[in-house]
C-alpha cells in the first residue's frame, strides 16, 4: 500500500469511530440515578439534582446530552429538577468533574459516574467521565446489578417517614462481554447510597 492508501485508510477509520460515538454528561450539578440499557446495547444515564448538591452557579448548565441518527437520545435530566429553587447554594456539595472521558471505571469512594462515552463497537469498553462529590464521604455501596439490553437500573431518593434520608447514584457502570455462540453484550452497575 501507497503511504497515501495508508493515510486515507487511517483518515476513514478516525472519522468513522468519531461518527459513531456518544458522550453524555450529568454536569457538575447532576447526579446519575438511572441507566438503561437499548436493545441496540447504547446506555442511556438518567441525571437528578437532588436536594443535597448546589445548583449551578449564574444558571449554567454543562449538562450534555446528544442524538444518535435515529433519534435517541442518551441520557436525560429528570423532570422538575432543573427548576429554580430557593437557597440553591446554601451549606451543598458541588461535584469536581474530571472534564474527559478517559476511565474505565470510578471506583473511588467518592465518585459517581458523571458521564458515559459510547463506541458502537463489539470489544470497545465504556470511557466514563468520573466526578467526586464530598457528599460521598460516608456513603456505602448497596449492590451491584447486571443489566442487559431493554433494561433499566433506577436509584434516585430513598424516603423514610415522610424525610428524604439518602439517595440512591449510579457509582459505577461497566460493559461486559459474554461469549456463546456470539459475543452479546450485559453492563454491570454499581450503587452507591449518599447518606444526608
Amino acid at each position: 500500500m501507497s503511504e497515501i492508501t495508508l493515510r486515507m485508510l487511517l483518515l476513514w477509520s478516525v472519522l468513522h469511530l468519531w461518527a459513531h460515538t456518544e458522550a453524555s454528561f450529568c454536569g457538575a450539578s447532576g447526579v446519575p440515578f438511572s441507566v438503561e440499557i437499548l436493545p441496540t446495547g447504547s446506555p442511556v444515564l438518567g441525571c437528578a439534582q437532588p436536594s443535597c448538591v448546589a445548583h449551578p452557579t449564574n444558571d449554567f448548565d454543562d449538562s450534555i446530552f446528544n442524538t444518535d441518527e435515529f433519534g435517541q437520545i442518551d441520557g436525560f435530566f429528570r423532570d422538575g429538577d432543573k427548576s429554580e429553587r430557593m437557597y440553591r447554594h446554601m451549606n451543598k456539595h458541588r461535584a469536581n468533574c474530571s472534564g474527559v472521558f478517559d476511565r474505565l471505571a470510578c471506583t473511588r469512594k467518592n465518585q459517581w459516574v458523571g458521564g458515559i462515552e459510547y463506541i458502537d463497537h463489539p470489544r470497545q469498553p465504556l470511557l466514563l467521565q468520573c466526578c467526586t462529590f464530598e457528599g460521598l464521604r460516608f456513603s456505602q455501596i448497596v449492590g451491584v446489578t447486571p443489566i442487559r439490553p431493554g433494561e433499566t437500573v433506577t436509584g434516585g431518593e430513598v424516603i423514610r417517614a415522610g424525610r428524604q434520608i439518602s439517595f440512591d447514584v449510579i457509582a459505577n457502570i461497566r460493559k461486559i462481554f459474554y461469549r456463546v455462540a456470539q459475543i452479546t453484550k450485559s453492563y454491570e452497575n454499581a450503587t452507591e447510597t449518599l447518606i444526608i
